[in-house]
């Protein structure tokens, strides 16, 4: 497992049956497919309000992940993360407001 999923499951466990059917469907972990699939967890998400308190915290973690200097690590999150958001209109205009300067950065490269 990739450093960065484990950080990402320990701080967002109710991703853990994601992870799980992920490496059900593919018998190992493809990190940047995982994050895709992440990713769609996110836009749904985004139609309940009451879950952008999460959804914030997700994306302080991917930002504070941007920081750490691994290029890496950057790659995932702007391809896994930030490229399937391309063309997620709603989700765009929920998450935006609330992403931090690096995500955003990411983002100006995928319109909604």
């Amino acid at each position: 497992m990739t450093a960065l999923v484990e950080r990402l499951l320990v701080q967002f466990p109710e991703l853990q049956p994601l992870y799980d059917q992920h490496i059900r469907d593919s018998d190992e972990l493809l990190s940047y497919v995982f994050l895709a699939g992440v990713t769609r967890f996110v836009v749904i998400a985004t139609e309940d309000a009451s879950r952008l308190p999460r959804l914030k915290q997700l994306l302080d973690f991917f930002e504070t992940e941007l920081g750490g200097q691994d290029e890496e690590v950057d790659a995932l999150i702007h391809l896994g993360f930030g490229e399937n958001l391309l063309g997620e209109s709603h989700a765009q205009a929920v998450l935006r407001p609330i992403m931090g300067a690096r995500l955003l950065e990411i983002m100006r490269h995928y319109p909604a």
